[in-house]
């Protein structure tokens, strides 16, 4: 008994080294990620940035976060901050009509 348990940690001790030793983003993270790009790409500041909604699929097996900001004068803007398989942002795209 005592031999298939410790069998049964060094698998999953194994397992864990052979993911390359790199833990994916969290969900906090990954807002964080979000509000931050989001914030550069809008000239507003990163508190200002909303992005409460439920991180849920994006294209090609990856994920996608809805986000807004209020720009005063100029609205409310609303954003898609895009992400891979792995939990990694690459585009924030803006989501608002720009009347063209």
């Amino acid at each position: 008994m005592i031999s298939c348990l410790l069998g049964v940690v060094l698998l999953l001790v194994e397992g864990c080294r052979s993911g390359g030793g790199v833990a994916m983003p969290t969900e906090a993270s990954m807002r964080a990620g979000c509000r931050a790009k989001a914030a550069v790409q809008y000239g507003t500041p990163e508190p200002a940035m909303k992005v409460d909604g439920p991180i849920g699929p994006g294209d090609g097996g990856g994920f996608a976060l809805p986000g807004s900001v209020d720009k005063g004068a100029e609205g409310v803007e609303t954003f898609l901050c895009r992400y891979t398989a792995e939990r990694t942002l690459f585009d924030v795209m803006a989501t608002t009509s720009d009347g063209e």
